[in-house]
């Protein structure tokens, strides 16, 4: 903080304190939807920030791999917000580990889903966030809900 003192008469002393310094920006305008991985933060909760700081204060700086944050990266040049959804990755692709100390999941996808869940104890057992079985839409089953939306009459 810049502080000066002006002398002006005996016994009177008068100070100016700078209060000109950064200050937060806030989201502007329409912002474009962008669905993408990243390194770290909240995963499948909408995000609106207003500049690529921002983003990269909540999402991580991009790796030069993935294409959310270089898209976002791209429109925050020209926009004033922008909202990133950050989904997690399917992995290597490969299917759940049938042994070893990661049974049940998927190599370096960051999540598991299923109706059967690797517990604390290294043993399958029963996923309670997994819900309930509706129709034919099996246990663990993962939605994603997308809009897409126009600032156009009509």
């Amino acid at each position: 903080m810049a502080e000066l003192t002006f002398p002006v008469s005996p016994g009177v002393v008068t100070r100016e304190i700078d209060l000109s310094g950064p200050t937060q920006v806030s989201p502007t305008g329409v912002p474009a939807g962008v669905v993408g991985t990243a390194v770290r933060g909240p995963a499948f909760v909408p995000v609106t920030v207003a500049t690529f700081q921002d983003f990269i204060s909540v999402f991580g700086n991009s790796d030069g791999e993935k294409f959310g944050p270089m898209a976002m990266r791209e429109w925050l040049r020209n926009a004033g917000a922008g909202t990133y959804v950050r989904v997690l990755g399917v992995g290597d692709g490969q299917a759940r580990t049938t042994a070893g100390d990661n049974i049940g999941r998927v190599n370096n996808a960051g999540f598991v889903v299923g109706a059967r869940l690797p517990q604390d104890n290294g043993l399958l057992g029963d996923n309670d966030k997994a819900g309930t079985k509706q129709g034919s839409t099996p246990l663990g089953r993962t939605h994603v809900l997308a809009a897409f939306m126009s600032q156009s009459a009509g």
